[in-house]
Protein backbone atom coordinates (compact mmCIF):
# COMPACT_ATOMS: atom_id res chain seq x y z
CA UNK A 1 0.00 0.00 0.00
CA UNK A 2 3.25 2.18 0.06
CA UNK A 3 2.43 3.12 -3.39
CA UNK A 4 -1.10 4.61 -2.91
CA UNK A 5 -1.50 7.87 -2.16
CA UNK A 6 -1.96 9.63 1.05
CA UNK A 7 -5.90 10.49 0.15
CA UNK A 8 -6.16 6.77 -0.72
CA UNK A 9 -4.74 5.75 2.30
CA UNK A 10 -6.54 8.07 4.63
CA UNK A 11 -10.26 6.76 2.92
CA UNK A 12 -9.52 3.66 3.85
CA UNK A 13 -8.45 4.16 7.36
CA UNK A 14 -11.16 6.27 8.08
CA UNK A 15 -13.73 3.94 6.48
CA UNK A 16 -12.39 0.88 8.89
CA UNK A 17 -12.96 3.45 11.68
CA UNK A 18 -16.55 4.09 10.81
CA UNK A 19 -16.95 0.19 10.89
CA UNK A 20 -15.41 -0.17 14.00
CA UNK A 21 -17.49 2.55 15.65
CA UNK A 22 -20.82 1.44 14.64
CA UNK A 23 -20.18 -2.00 16.01
CA UNK A 24 -19.34 -0.88 18.84
CA UNK A 25 -21.91 -1.30 22.01
CA UNK A 26 -22.73 1.53 24.23
CA UNK A 27 -23.00 -0.84 27.51
CA UNK A 28 -20.95 -4.23 27.46
CA UNK A 29 -19.21 -6.46 25.54
CA UNK A 30 -19.56 -7.12 22.05
CA UNK A 31 -21.43 -10.32 20.89
CA UNK A 32 -20.15 -12.55 18.65
CA UNK A 33 -22.33 -11.73 15.49
CA UNK A 34 -21.59 -8.95 15.45
CA UNK A 35 -17.90 -9.02 15.93
CA UNK A 36 -18.51 -11.79 12.57
CA UNK A 37 -20.10 -9.17 10.42
CA UNK A 38 -17.48 -5.74 11.29
CA UNK A 39 -14.45 -8.58 9.98
CA UNK A 40 -16.68 -9.51 6.76
CA UNK A 41 -17.23 -5.42 6.44
CA UNK A 42 -13.45 -5.02 7.35
CA UNK A 43 -12.53 -7.41 4.77
CA UNK A 44 -15.25 -6.46 1.70
CA UNK A 45 -13.37 -2.82 2.32
CA UNK A 46 -9.79 -3.83 1.95
CA UNK A 47 -10.68 -6.37 -1.14
CA UNK A 48 -12.38 -3.07 -2.63
CA UNK A 49 -9.29 -1.27 -2.35
CA UNK A 50 -6.75 -3.88 -3.27
CA UNK A 51 -9.08 -4.23 -6.86
CA UNK A 52 -9.01 -0.15 -7.28
CA UNK A 53 -5.29 -0.40 -6.43
CA UNK A 54 -5.11 -3.46 -9.00
CA UNK A 55 -6.75 -1.43 -11.47
CA UNK A 56 -4.63 1.79 -11.36
CA UNK A 57 -1.32 -0.17 -11.57
CA UNK A 58 -3.14 -2.31 -14.57
CA UNK A 59 -4.35 0.89 -16.43
CA UNK A 60 -0.33 1.89 -16.23
CA UNK A 61 0.80 -1.13 -17.84
CA UNK A 62 2.34 -1.35 -20.96
CA UNK A 63 0.18 -4.22 -22.20
CA UNK A 64 -2.55 -2.27 -21.91
CA UNK A 65 -2.01 0.46 -24.42
CA UNK A 66 -0.31 -2.59 -27.27
CA UNK A 67 -2.57 -2.33 -29.91
CA UNK A 68 -5.16 -5.09 -30.02
CA UNK A 69 -3.49 -6.17 -33.46
CA UNK A 70 -0.36 -6.24 -32.34
CA UNK A 71 -1.57 -8.38 -29.20
CA UNK A 72 -3.42 -10.69 -31.75
CA UNK A 73 -0.05 -11.08 -33.94
CA UNK A 74 1.69 -12.06 -31.21
CA UNK A 75 -1.16 -14.53 -30.06
CA UNK A 76 -0.64 -16.00 -33.63
CA UNK A 77 2.91 -17.30 -32.48
CA UNK A 78 1.84 -19.40 -29.64
CA UNK A 79 0.31 -22.73 -29.30
CA UNK A 80 -3.51 -23.88 -28.76
CA UNK A 81 -2.34 -24.71 -25.18
CA UNK A 82 -1.29 -21.31 -24.70
CA UNK A 83 -3.86 -19.02 -26.15
CA UNK A 84 -6.04 -20.70 -24.12
CA UNK A 85 -3.63 -19.79 -21.05
CA UNK A 86 -3.46 -16.40 -21.95
CA UNK A 87 -7.63 -16.28 -22.45
CA UNK A 88 -7.38 -16.89 -18.52
CA UNK A 89 -5.14 -14.13 -17.54
CA UNK A 90 -7.80 -11.35 -17.57
CA UNK A 91 -11.16 -10.49 -18.60
CA UNK A 92 -9.50 -7.97 -21.01
CA UNK A 93 -7.38 -10.31 -22.92
CA UNK A 94 -10.04 -13.03 -22.83
CA UNK A 95 -12.45 -10.83 -24.60
CA UNK A 96 -9.47 -9.99 -27.47
CA UNK A 97 -9.04 -13.44 -27.80
CA UNK A 98 -12.30 -14.77 -28.21
CA UNK A 99 -13.06 -11.43 -30.44
CA UNK A 100 -10.71 -12.24 -33.17
CA UNK A 101 -11.80 -14.48 -35.68
CA UNK A 102 -8.59 -14.80 -37.61
CA UNK A 103 -6.53 -16.16 -34.84
CA UNK A 104 -9.50 -18.80 -34.05
CA UNK A 105 -9.32 -19.68 -37.94
CA UNK A 106 -5.57 -19.93 -37.83
CA UNK A 107 -5.40 -22.05 -34.77
CA UNK A 108 -7.63 -24.50 -35.73
CA UNK A 109 -6.02 -24.70 -39.41
CA UNK A 110 -2.29 -25.27 -37.85
CA UNK A 111 -3.03 -27.44 -34.96
CA UNK A 112 -5.93 -29.95 -36.45
CA UNK A 113 -7.53 -30.28 -33.18
CA UNK A 114 -10.83 -32.47 -34.69
CA UNK A 115 -8.28 -34.06 -37.47
CA UNK A 116 -7.62 -37.10 -34.57
CA UNK A 117 -10.65 -37.47 -32.91
CA UNK A 118 -14.39 -36.43 -33.16
CA UNK A 119 -15.03 -36.25 -29.57
CA UNK A 120 -12.21 -33.30 -29.10
CA UNK A 121 -14.69 -31.07 -31.70
CA UNK A 122 -15.79 -28.04 -29.58
CA UNK A 123 -18.32 -26.07 -31.88
CA UNK A 124 -17.39 -22.72 -29.88
CA UNK A 125 -14.27 -22.78 -31.25
CA UNK A 126 -15.58 -23.00 -34.44
CA UNK A 127 -18.10 -20.32 -33.52
CA UNK A 128 -15.23 -17.77 -32.84
CA UNK A 129 -14.20 -17.88 -36.56
CA UNK A 130 -17.16 -16.08 -37.40
CA UNK A 131 -16.90 -16.73 -41.20
CA UNK A 132 -13.40 -16.23 -41.61
CA UNK A 133 -12.24 -18.59 -44.32
CA UNK A 134 -10.63 -21.56 -42.50
CA UNK A 135 -8.67 -24.62 -42.88
CA UNK A 136 -10.85 -27.76 -41.41
CA UNK A 137 -9.13 -31.39 -41.00
CA UNK A 138 -12.27 -33.24 -39.37
CA UNK A 139 -12.53 -37.49 -38.78
CA UNK A 140 -16.12 -38.49 -39.04
CA UNK A 141 -17.55 -40.15 -36.43
CA UNK A 142 -20.03 -38.66 -34.53
CA UNK A 143 -23.18 -36.99 -35.91
CA UNK A 144 -22.48 -34.04 -34.38
CA UNK A 145 -19.46 -33.85 -36.47
CA UNK A 146 -21.30 -33.42 -39.44
CA UNK A 147 -24.02 -30.91 -38.07
CA UNK A 148 -20.20 -28.88 -37.45
CA UNK A 149 -19.56 -29.49 -41.07
CA UNK A 150 -22.62 -28.22 -42.55
CA UNK A 151 -22.78 -25.15 -40.18
CA UNK A 152 -19.67 -23.91 -41.30
CA UNK A 153 -19.03 -25.30 -44.68
CA UNK A 154 -19.81 -22.21 -46.77
CA UNK A 155 -16.17 -20.43 -45.44
CA UNK A 156 -14.06 -23.54 -45.50
CA UNK A 157 -11.09 -22.61 -47.20
CA UNK A 158 -9.55 -26.36 -47.15
CA UNK A 159 -11.63 -29.44 -46.11
CA UNK A 160 -10.15 -32.71 -45.02
CA UNK A 161 -12.63 -35.54 -44.27
CA UNK A 162 -11.15 -38.75 -43.03
CA UNK A 163 -13.81 -41.53 -42.57
CA UNK A 164 -12.97 -45.14 -40.99
CA UNK A 165 -15.25 -48.69 -42.05
CA UNK A 166 -15.93 -48.82 -38.54
CA UNK A 167 -18.83 -45.94 -38.92
CA UNK A 168 -20.63 -48.23 -41.58
CA UNK A 169 -20.07 -51.38 -39.20
CA UNK A 170 -23.09 -53.79 -39.07
CA UNK A 171 -23.82 -53.36 -35.41
CA UNK A 172 -26.22 -56.45 -35.77
CA UNK A 173 -23.36 -58.86 -36.30
CA UNK A 174 -21.65 -57.41 -33.47
CA UNK A 175 -21.14 -59.17 -30.35
CA UNK A 176 -22.07 -57.09 -27.15
CA UNK A 177 -18.64 -57.34 -25.73
CA UNK A 178 -17.04 -55.88 -29.10
CA UNK A 179 -19.75 -52.93 -29.00
CA UNK A 180 -18.40 -51.57 -25.57
CA UNK A 181 -15.46 -51.40 -27.68
CA UNK A 182 -15.93 -49.77 -30.39
CA UNK A 183 -17.01 -46.44 -29.89
CA UNK A 184 -17.59 -44.99 -33.75
CA UNK A 185 -21.16 -43.90 -34.14
CA UNK A 186 -23.41 -45.14 -36.84
CA UNK A 187 -25.44 -43.41 -39.78
CA UNK A 188 -22.99 -40.58 -40.42
CA UNK A 189 -21.74 -41.35 -43.48
CA UNK A 190 -25.44 -40.58 -45.49
CA UNK A 191 -25.86 -36.96 -43.53
CA UNK A 192 -22.64 -36.29 -45.24
CA UNK A 193 -23.60 -36.99 -48.50
CA UNK A 194 -26.04 -34.41 -47.77
CA UNK A 195 -24.03 -32.11 -46.55
CA UNK A 196 -21.42 -32.41 -49.08
CA UNK A 197 -23.95 -31.13 -51.67
CA UNK A 198 -24.24 -27.73 -50.27
CA UNK A 199 -22.31 -24.84 -51.97
CA UNK A 200 -18.79 -24.34 -50.93
CA UNK A 201 -18.04 -20.59 -52.23
CA UNK A 202 -14.12 -20.45 -50.77
CA UNK A 203 -13.28 -23.68 -51.22
CA UNK A 204 -9.85 -24.10 -52.67
CA UNK A 205 -8.75 -27.56 -51.39
CA UNK A 206 -10.63 -30.76 -50.70
CA UNK A 207 -9.52 -33.69 -49.70
CA UNK A 208 -11.48 -36.92 -48.62
CA UNK A 209 -10.01 -40.27 -47.12
CA UNK A 210 -11.84 -43.53 -47.11
CA UNK A 211 -9.87 -46.20 -45.05
CA UNK A 212 -11.39 -49.65 -45.33
CA UNK A 213 -10.04 -52.22 -42.59
CA UNK A 214 -11.16 -55.52 -43.94
CA UNK A 215 -14.74 -55.00 -43.80
CA UNK A 216 -15.41 -55.10 -47.31
CA UNK A 217 -17.46 -52.25 -47.21
CA UNK A 218 -18.04 -49.77 -49.91
CA UNK A 219 -18.24 -46.10 -49.70
CA UNK A 220 -21.13 -44.33 -51.78
CA UNK A 221 -20.04 -43.08 -54.67
CA UNK A 222 -19.55 -39.02 -54.95
CA UNK A 223 -22.77 -37.08 -56.08
CA UNK A 224 -22.40 -35.69 -59.42
CA UNK A 225 -24.18 -32.23 -57.40
CA UNK A 226 -21.00 -32.28 -54.71
CA UNK A 227 -20.82 -28.76 -53.55
CA UNK A 228 -23.80 -28.12 -55.56
CA UNK A 229 -21.80 -27.77 -58.31
CA UNK A 230 -20.80 -24.13 -56.86
CA UNK A 231 -16.96 -23.90 -55.80
CA UNK A 232 -15.16 -21.63 -58.40
CA UNK A 233 -12.19 -21.16 -56.54
CA UNK A 234 -11.45 -25.16 -55.86
CA UNK A 235 -8.17 -26.51 -57.53
CA UNK A 236 -7.17 -29.29 -55.68
CA UNK A 237 -9.18 -32.38 -54.97
CA UNK A 238 -7.47 -36.18 -53.44
CA UNK A 239 -10.04 -38.72 -53.16
CA UNK A 240 -8.65 -41.86 -51.16
CA UNK A 241 -10.39 -44.63 -51.40
CA UNK A 242 -13.60 -42.97 -52.70
CA UNK A 243 -15.05 -43.31 -56.18
CA UNK A 244 -16.08 -40.72 -58.05
CA UNK A 245 -17.71 -42.35 -61.31
CA UNK A 246 -18.96 -39.06 -62.98
CA UNK A 247 -16.11 -36.86 -64.47
CA UNK A 248 -16.84 -34.56 -65.20
CA UNK A 249 -17.77 -32.62 -62.28
CA UNK A 250 -19.23 -29.21 -62.48
CA UNK A 251 -17.60 -28.32 -58.75
CA UNK A 252 -14.34 -29.39 -60.35
CA UNK A 253 -14.23 -27.71 -63.25
CA UNK A 254 -11.65 -25.32 -62.29
CA UNK A 255 -9.12 -28.20 -60.65
CA UNK A 256 -5.62 -28.38 -61.25
CA UNK A 257 -4.63 -31.04 -59.03
CA UNK A 258 -6.44 -34.15 -59.05
CA UNK A 259 -5.08 -37.51 -56.46
CA UNK A 260 -6.62 -40.96 -56.44
CA UNK A 261 -6.63 -43.61 -54.88
CA UNK A 262 -8.95 -45.96 -56.04
CA UNK A 263 -11.16 -48.57 -53.99
CA UNK A 264 -9.61 -52.09 -53.49
CA UNK A 265 -11.92 -53.14 -56.05
CA UNK A 266 -12.36 -50.82 -58.45
CA UNK A 267 -10.65 -50.73 -61.13
CA UNK A 268 -7.89 -47.68 -61.40
CA UNK A 269 -9.27 -46.75 -64.81
CA UNK A 270 -12.90 -45.55 -63.84
CA UNK A 271 -11.47 -43.51 -61.53
CA UNK A 272 -10.03 -41.61 -64.07
CA UNK A 273 -12.31 -41.60 -66.95
CA UNK A 274 -13.23 -38.41 -68.61
CA UNK A 275 -10.60 -36.73 -67.09
CA UNK A 276 -9.44 -34.51 -69.97
CA UNK A 277 -12.34 -32.98 -69.56
CA UNK A 278 -10.73 -30.79 -66.92
CA UNK A 279 -8.58 -27.97 -69.23
CA UNK A 280 -6.94 -26.70 -66.61
CA UNK A 281 -5.70 -30.04 -65.22
CA UNK A 282 -1.46 -29.75 -64.33
CA UNK A 283 -1.54 -32.20 -61.61
CA UNK A 284 -2.32 -35.93 -61.96
CA UNK A 285 -1.57 -38.80 -59.04
CA UNK A 286 -2.96 -41.86 -59.76
CA UNK A 287 -2.04 -44.42 -56.97
CA UNK A 288 -2.57 -48.10 -56.35
CA UNK A 289 -4.13 -49.17 -52.95
CA UNK A 290 -1.16 -49.12 -50.67
CA UNK A 291 -2.64 -52.16 -48.05
CA UNK A 292 -2.61 -54.41 -50.72
CA UNK A 293 0.35 -56.72 -51.11
CA UNK A 294 1.89 -54.91 -54.09
CA UNK A 295 1.39 -51.39 -54.77
CA UNK A 296 2.11 -52.05 -58.67
CA UNK A 297 -1.40 -51.44 -61.06
CA UNK A 298 -3.14 -54.16 -63.18
CA UNK A 299 -2.59 -52.93 -66.41
CA UNK A 300 -5.55 -50.95 -67.58
CA UNK A 301 -6.40 -50.50 -71.41
CA UNK A 302 -8.25 -47.32 -70.40
CA UNK A 303 -5.94 -45.89 -67.88
CA UNK A 304 -3.20 -46.17 -70.45
CA UNK A 305 -5.47 -44.19 -72.96
CA UNK A 306 -6.33 -41.60 -70.79
CA UNK A 307 -2.69 -41.27 -69.62
CA UNK A 308 -1.72 -41.11 -73.41
CA UNK A 309 -4.18 -38.64 -73.91
CA UNK A 310 -3.98 -36.00 -70.94
CA UNK A 311 -0.02 -36.80 -70.78
CA UNK A 312 0.92 -33.41 -73.02
CA UNK A 313 -1.43 -31.26 -70.39
CA UNK A 314 0.36 -32.31 -67.49
CA UNK A 315 3.13 -30.26 -65.70
CA UNK A 316 3.08 -33.28 -63.04
CA UNK A 317 2.37 -37.20 -63.49
CA UNK A 318 3.16 -39.40 -60.25
CA UNK A 319 1.63 -42.99 -60.77
CA UNK A 320 2.12 -46.09 -59.24
CA UNK A 321 3.99 -48.71 -61.75
CA UNK A 322 2.54 -50.89 -64.12
CA UNK A 323 3.65 -52.71 -66.57
CA UNK A 324 2.76 -50.96 -70.26
CA UNK A 325 3.69 -47.54 -68.30
CA UNK A 326 7.25 -47.29 -69.59
CA UNK A 327 5.36 -47.47 -73.41
CA UNK A 328 2.94 -44.01 -72.11
CA UNK A 329 6.03 -42.12 -71.60
CA UNK A 330 7.69 -43.07 -74.68
CA UNK A 331 4.73 -42.02 -76.34
CA UNK A 332 5.22 -38.69 -74.82
CA UNK A 333 8.72 -37.88 -74.91
CA UNK A 334 8.05 -35.04 -76.86
CA UNK A 335 5.51 -33.76 -74.67
CA UNK A 336 6.48 -35.12 -71.14
CA UNK A 337 5.20 -33.29 -68.43
CA UNK A 338 7.76 -31.16 -66.40
CA UNK A 339 8.29 -34.03 -63.58
CA UNK A 340 7.20 -37.91 -63.56
CA UNK A 341 6.91 -39.76 -60.35
CA UNK A 342 6.99 -43.36 -60.35
CA UNK A 343 6.47 -45.38 -57.44
CA UNK A 344 7.47 -49.14 -57.22
CA UNK A 345 8.61 -49.68 -60.37
CA UNK A 346 9.80 -52.70 -61.97
CA UNK A 347 13.83 -52.73 -61.69
CA UNK A 348 14.16 -53.10 -65.31
CA UNK A 349 12.54 -49.76 -65.61
CA UNK A 350 15.22 -48.51 -63.92
CA UNK A 351 17.67 -49.95 -66.58
CA UNK A 352 16.10 -49.27 -69.72
CA UNK A 353 13.78 -46.19 -69.48
CA UNK A 354 14.42 -43.75 -67.05
CA UNK A 355 17.05 -42.25 -68.68
CA UNK A 356 16.34 -42.08 -72.45
CA UNK A 357 20.20 -42.99 -74.79
CA UNK A 358 19.47 -38.91 -76.23
CA UNK A 359 18.72 -37.60 -72.68
CA UNK A 360 21.65 -35.39 -71.81
CA UNK A 361 21.41 -35.37 -67.83
CA UNK A 362 22.96 -32.70 -65.57
CA UNK A 363 21.79 -33.87 -62.36
CA UNK A 364 21.06 -37.47 -60.48
CA UNK A 365 19.89 -37.56 -56.85
CA UNK A 366 20.17 -41.34 -55.23
CA UNK A 367 17.64 -42.03 -52.34
CA UNK A 368 19.03 -45.12 -50.90
CA UNK A 369 20.36 -45.78 -47.49
CA UNK A 370 20.90 -49.74 -48.73
CA UNK A 371 17.72 -50.88 -47.54
CA UNK A 372 14.94 -51.97 -49.74
CA UNK A 373 13.72 -49.01 -50.57
CA UNK A 374 15.69 -47.32 -53.59
CA UNK A 375 14.77 -44.03 -55.27
CA UNK A 376 16.80 -42.10 -58.73
CA UNK A 377 15.87 -38.70 -59.91
CA UNK A 378 17.61 -37.83 -63.02
CA UNK A 379 17.37 -34.35 -64.51
CA UNK A 380 17.73 -33.49 -68.17
CA UNK A 381 19.08 -30.06 -69.69
CA UNK A 382 15.34 -28.77 -70.41
CA UNK A 383 14.71 -29.29 -66.81
CA UNK A 384 12.91 -32.29 -66.90
CA UNK A 385 12.62 -34.42 -63.54
CA UNK A 386 12.01 -37.98 -63.73
CA UNK A 387 11.81 -39.87 -60.50
CA UNK A 388 11.62 -43.51 -59.63
CA UNK A 389 11.17 -45.80 -56.36
CA UNK A 390 11.91 -49.45 -56.60
CA UNK A 391 11.97 -52.23 -54.25
CA UNK A 392 14.92 -54.46 -54.39
CA UNK A 393 17.10 -56.98 -52.41
CA UNK A 394 19.05 -55.16 -50.13
CA UNK A 395 22.19 -56.58 -51.56
CA UNK A 396 21.09 -55.90 -55.29
CA UNK A 397 20.41 -52.24 -54.05
CA UNK A 398 23.69 -51.48 -52.07
CA UNK A 399 25.06 -50.61 -55.72
CA UNK A 400 22.66 -48.05 -57.99
CA UNK A 401 25.48 -47.13 -59.94
CA UNK A 402 24.74 -49.72 -62.84
CA UNK A 403 21.46 -47.94 -63.43
CA UNK A 404 23.37 -45.35 -64.63
CA UNK A 405 24.67 -45.07 -68.12
CA UNK A 406 28.24 -44.37 -68.90
CA UNK A 407 27.09 -41.43 -71.22
CA UNK A 408 25.70 -39.72 -68.19
CA UNK A 409 29.37 -38.49 -66.66
CA UNK A 410 30.04 -36.28 -69.58
CA UNK A 411 26.84 -34.13 -69.28
CA UNK A 412 26.66 -34.57 -64.99
CA UNK A 413 27.12 -31.09 -62.84
CA UNK A 414 25.19 -32.02 -60.05
CA UNK A 415 25.15 -35.39 -57.64
CA UNK A 416 23.60 -36.35 -54.36
CA UNK A 417 24.06 -39.93 -53.04
CA UNK A 418 24.85 -41.77 -49.74
CA UNK A 419 28.17 -42.39 -48.58
CA UNK A 420 27.99 -46.03 -48.96
CA UNK A 421 27.13 -45.74 -52.46
CA UNK A 422 31.22 -45.04 -52.65
CA UNK A 423 32.42 -48.03 -54.12
CA UNK A 424 35.06 -49.59 -52.48
CA UNK A 425 36.79 -51.71 -55.63
CA UNK A 426 36.31 -49.59 -58.46
CA UNK A 427 36.54 -46.30 -59.56
CA UNK A 428 33.89 -44.07 -60.94
CA UNK A 429 34.08 -42.87 -64.98
CA UNK A 430 35.48 -39.26 -64.78
CA UNK A 431 32.76 -36.98 -64.93
CA UNK A 432 34.49 -33.48 -66.35
CA UNK A 433 31.41 -31.36 -66.17
CA UNK A 434 30.72 -32.34 -62.15
CA UNK A 435 30.33 -29.14 -60.48
CA UNK A 436 28.69 -29.75 -57.18
CA UNK A 437 29.32 -33.22 -55.21
CA UNK A 438 26.87 -33.95 -51.86
CA UNK A 439 27.22 -37.06 -50.00
CA UNK A 440 25.33 -37.70 -46.54
CA UNK A 441 26.70 -39.29 -44.10
CA UNK A 442 25.58 -41.68 -41.41
CA UNK A 443 24.31 -45.57 -41.72
CA UNK A 444 20.69 -46.25 -41.84
CA UNK A 445 18.68 -47.97 -39.24
CA UNK A 446 17.08 -50.22 -42.23
CA UNK A 447 20.32 -51.54 -43.74
CA UNK A 448 20.47 -55.28 -43.28
CA UNK A 449 23.96 -55.31 -42.64
CA UNK A 450 26.68 -52.32 -41.46
CA UNK A 451 27.73 -50.20 -44.62
CA UNK A 452 31.06 -48.99 -45.61
CA UNK A 453 31.51 -45.09 -45.82
CA UNK A 454 33.76 -42.46 -47.19
CA UNK A 455 35.93 -42.67 -44.14
CA UNK A 456 36.93 -46.29 -44.77
CA UNK A 457 37.22 -46.23 -47.90
CA UNK A 458 40.88 -48.70 -49.49
CA UNK A 459 43.09 -47.32 -51.70
CA UNK A 460 41.78 -49.72 -54.74
CA UNK A 461 39.04 -47.38 -54.93
CA UNK A 462 41.19 -44.44 -56.20
CA UNK A 463 40.77 -41.03 -57.10
CA UNK A 464 38.13 -39.61 -58.97
CA UNK A 465 38.76 -37.78 -61.73
CA UNK A 466 36.52 -34.36 -61.26
CA UNK A 467 38.44 -31.52 -63.01
CA UNK A 468 35.39 -29.11 -63.10
CA UNK A 469 34.19 -29.37 -59.01
CA UNK A 470 33.92 -26.45 -57.42
CA UNK A 471 31.80 -27.52 -54.06
CA UNK A 472 31.51 -30.90 -51.68
CA UNK A 473 28.57 -31.10 -49.30
CA UNK A 474 28.86 -33.00 -46.65
CA UNK A 475 25.38 -33.50 -44.87
CA UNK A 476 24.06 -35.71 -41.74
CA UNK A 477 20.90 -38.19 -41.85
CA UNK A 478 20.97 -38.21 -38.21
CA UNK A 479 17.91 -38.44 -36.05
CA UNK A 480 17.09 -38.32 -32.86
CA UNK A 481 14.28 -40.33 -32.95
CA UNK A 482 12.22 -42.31 -35.53
CA UNK A 483 12.26 -40.88 -39.09
CA UNK A 484 9.28 -38.32 -40.13
CA UNK A 485 8.99 -35.54 -42.40
CA UNK A 486 10.39 -32.27 -41.28
CA UNK A 487 12.41 -33.93 -37.89
CA UNK A 488 15.16 -31.60 -37.38
CA UNK A 489 18.87 -33.37 -37.73
CA UNK A 490 20.99 -33.89 -34.90
CA UNK A 491 24.29 -32.51 -35.47
CA UNK A 492 27.00 -35.33 -36.58
CA UNK A 493 30.93 -34.94 -35.14
CA UNK A 494 33.11 -36.34 -37.84
CA UNK A 495 36.96 -36.27 -37.37
CA UNK A 496 38.90 -33.44 -39.43
CA UNK A 497 41.89 -35.52 -40.59
CA UNK A 498 39.03 -38.30 -42.05
CA UNK A 499 38.03 -35.51 -44.00
CA UNK A 500 40.67 -34.24 -45.49
CA UNK A 501 42.33 -37.21 -46.25
CA UNK A 502 39.15 -37.91 -48.54
CA UNK A 503 39.47 -35.00 -50.25
CA UNK A 504 43.04 -35.87 -51.33
CA UNK A 505 43.17 -39.43 -51.83
CA UNK A 506 39.62 -39.86 -53.76
CA UNK A 507 38.99 -36.66 -55.24
CA UNK A 508 41.29 -35.29 -58.34
CA UNK A 509 43.01 -33.35 -59.12
CA UNK A 510 43.53 -31.99 -55.51
CA UNK A 511 43.13 -28.40 -56.23
CA UNK A 512 41.26 -26.42 -53.78
CA UNK A 513 37.47 -26.31 -53.35
CA UNK A 514 34.70 -25.19 -51.51
CA UNK A 515 33.72 -27.05 -48.73
CA UNK A 516 29.97 -27.30 -46.76
CA UNK A 517 28.93 -28.90 -43.37
CA UNK A 518 25.66 -29.15 -43.50
CA UNK A 519 24.79 -30.32 -39.49
CA UNK A 520 28.03 -31.60 -39.33
CA UNK A 521 30.70 -30.20 -36.33
CA UNK A 522 34.61 -31.10 -37.01
CA UNK A 523 36.80 -32.69 -34.36
CA UNK A 524 40.20 -32.72 -33.35
CA UNK A 525 43.29 -34.29 -31.63
CA UNK A 526 44.47 -31.97 -29.27
CA UNK A 527 47.31 -29.79 -31.08
CA UNK A 528 46.94 -31.83 -33.93
CA UNK A 529 46.07 -29.07 -36.18
CA UNK A 530 43.72 -31.25 -38.25
CA UNK A 531 41.11 -28.56 -38.79
CA UNK A 532 44.11 -25.79 -39.92
CA UNK A 533 45.02 -28.74 -42.14
CA UNK A 534 41.83 -29.08 -43.68
CA UNK A 535 41.16 -25.03 -44.22
CA UNK A 536 44.64 -25.05 -45.75
CA UNK A 537 43.23 -27.76 -48.05
CA UNK A 538 40.18 -26.23 -49.13
CA UNK A 539 39.10 -22.51 -50.45
CA UNK A 540 36.43 -21.99 -47.87
CA UNK A 541 34.67 -24.22 -45.03
CA UNK A 542 31.11 -23.29 -44.76
CA UNK A 543 28.21 -24.43 -42.35
CA UNK A 544 24.60 -24.43 -41.91
CA UNK A 545 22.30 -26.37 -39.63
CA UNK A 546 19.45 -27.28 -41.71
CA UNK A 547 15.97 -27.85 -40.37
CA UNK A 548 14.76 -31.02 -42.10
CA UNK A 549 14.61 -32.30 -45.79
CA UNK A 550 12.32 -31.84 -48.31
CA UNK A 551 8.47 -31.83 -47.16
CA UNK A 552 5.90 -34.39 -47.98
CA UNK A 553 3.02 -32.46 -49.79
CA UNK A 554 -0.29 -32.71 -48.02
CA UNK A 555 -2.00 -35.25 -50.13
CA UNK A 556 -0.07 -37.98 -49.22
CA UNK A 557 -0.82 -37.60 -45.45
CA UNK A 558 -3.91 -40.29 -46.61
CA UNK A 559 -2.12 -41.91 -48.75
CA UNK A 560 0.66 -43.36 -46.75
CA UNK A 561 -0.82 -43.41 -43.26
CA UNK A 562 -0.89 -47.15 -43.14
CA UNK A 563 2.38 -47.89 -45.64
CA UNK A 564 4.89 -45.17 -45.63
CA UNK A 565 7.01 -46.75 -48.01
CA UNK A 566 6.01 -46.77 -51.41
CA UNK A 567 4.74 -43.37 -51.51
CA UNK A 568 7.59 -41.68 -49.65
CA UNK A 569 10.51 -40.47 -51.64
CA UNK A 570 13.41 -39.10 -48.81
CA UNK A 571 16.37 -38.53 -50.99
CA UNK A 572 18.24 -38.45 -47.61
Amino acid sequence: MMHLSQHRRSALQYAVQDILHDAAPTTGRIDYNTLSQVQTSIYDIVRQALQQYSRLLNDGAPINSLPSEIFNAILSHLTFTNVVAVSHVCQVWRSTVIENAALWANIIGHYNPFGYSSKLLNEDFLDRTQGTPLDLVLRIQRRETVDALEKHLFHVRRLALRIDSDVMIDWDDVQPLQRRHLKFARDVVAPLMCVLRSPAPLLENFRISWEDFGTDVEFPDIPVDIFAGISPLLRSVSAVGVRLPFHPYAAFVNVRQFVCRAPRMLPVGDMVHNLTRYLDLKHLIILKEPNLDSPILTENLELYDVLREIGPQLDILECSYFPNLPDILYDLRDHLPKLVELYCADPAYLMYWLIYPTDSIIRVRFGSRGGVQNTIEVTDAAGNIRRATAIMAPENSANLWGFIPLAVFSTLTSLSMHEHMWPDDYVLPPAYALLDLRIFLCTSDDAPTPLSGIFQLGTSSGPWTLPSLERVTLASITFAGPRVPDQPRESLTVAADDVQRFLVEHLTPTFRRNLHLECITLYEARNSGAVQALRNTVIEITSSMSAGFESLPDYRIDIWRFNQQPYHFDFL
